[in-house]
């Protein structure tokens, strides 16, 4: 005997919604990583700019060290398009993820209906008889 086809189609929804489960949270573990490396990378850089920033206006700093503190500035705004960029890879994966959820809640609902569907009809049946 085979399963009704609303039921195959059922467990199928299922499957694609638990892989796009998973390929979200390896996704969002990935990013999470890459961002606590830029951000720890980001913080070191930060601290040493800030130094080096005080010991300039303090006049400790001296005007052969101008070009280290030129490239770390550097750095910072380095990493703060790897950012910009991460957060609109994020954005992006966040929208297709909602589109997919969407659609998938929506065939789940369809699904669900035409379930509903021929029980109502079958219990009208019933009381025909």
């Amino acid at each position: 005997m085979s399963c009704p086809s609303i039921y195959v189609t059922s467990f199928s929804t299922l499957v694609s919604v638990a892989k796009l489960q998973t390929e979200v949270y390896q996704l969002q573990e990935a990013l999470e990583s890459k961002r606590v490396t830029h951000m720890e990378s980001s913080n070191c850089t930060l601290q040493d700019a800030r130094t080096q920033i005080q010991l300039m206006q303090n006049g400790q700093l001296p005007r052969s060290s101008h070009d280290e503190l030129a490239r770390v500035l550097e750095s910072l705004v380095n990493d703060n398009e790897i950012i910009k960029r991460d957060n609109a890879e994020l954005q992006q994966l966040l929208s297709d993820c909602r589109e997919d959820f969407h659609a998938l809640q929506e065939e789940v609902e369809e699904q669900r209906l035409n379930q509903e569907l021929p029980r109502k009809c079958q219990s009208r049946l019933a009381l025909i008889d």
